[in-house]
């Protein structure tokens, strides 16, 4: 089973808020090399495996708030922060990210848990689905956040510019991590237009080593006169 910065995890920190909360140092909690930084609690084997944190041979969880399973805690602990990460989980997985819990007994009920299972998909955010505060409070629909965030954004009339492709497709034949991390570059930026529910339109206004070099321009909901005229417009000073 393999989890990214996530498998019974417990973070005390991720970006810390200073005690001058108007300057704000985000700070990585892994090194994509090792465990430095981490303690191992309740046993198990703790691995980086290709940048990713890989756990194995753990104490099982379960319900009872007096026996902890196998989990992870920073060596620090803080007051106020930002925590920010990617994970990845198992089929049929359950994991969590615990905040402000304690060092013994079941750290899932000594303080609070970010629910991770492995339901991408569900239509409907539950108080026990992914990114719920378990128990308490259901996680919003990440996508209308963005989607509203990015509109906001551009209330204003302006356009967001952004690169269409992270650079040259590879080759035919590339390794297939060759092609994961491209596929994941690209995704990157293809993707916010669709997620928003926003006009998109690509020019392809230069080249690379002979290719192709793809601008995409990306306007508020109900702008796509607008888009097209400014496409226009930039490709005939182009």
């Amino acid at each position: 089973m393999r989890y990214l910065l996530a498998l019974a995890l417990v973070v005390l920190t991720s970006s810390v808020a200073h005690a001058d909360h108007h300057k704000r140092k985000a700070v990585s909690r892994f090194n994509g090399k090792d465990v430095a930084g981490w303690v191992v609690m309740c046993d198990g084997d703790w691995k980086v495996e290709e940048g990713v944190i890989v756990g194995r041979k753990g104490v099982k969880w379960t319900t009872d708030p007096k026996k902890s399973g196998s989990w992870l805690r920073t060596e620090k602990e803080y007051s106020n922060f930002v925590f920010e990460f990617e994970y990845a989980i198992n089929k049929k997985g359950n994991s969590g990210v615990f905040l402000r819990s304690g060092l013994k007994e079941n750290p899932a009920f000594t303080g609070h848990e970010m629910q991770i299972l492995d339901d991408h998909g569900r239509a409907k955010p539950e108080v026990w689905s992914t990114g719920a505060l378990y128990d308490v409070v259901a996680a919003k629909k990440r996508r209308e956040i963005f989607s509203e965030r990015i509109h906001n954004l551009l209330s204003d009339g302006s356009a967001l510019c952004l690169p269409t492709s992270p650079g040259i497709a590879p080759e035919r034949g590339a390794s297939g991590q060759i092609l994961d991390d491209f596929r994941g570059r690209a995704m990157a930026l293809l993707c916010t237009a669709g997620l928003a529910g926003l006009p998109q339109i690509t020019l392809p206004l230069a080249s690379l080593e002979n290719c192709p070099l793809g601008l995409s321009l990306v306007g508020r909901r109900g702008s796509d006169m607008e888009l097209m005229t400014l496409a226009e417009d930039l490709a005939t000073e182009s």
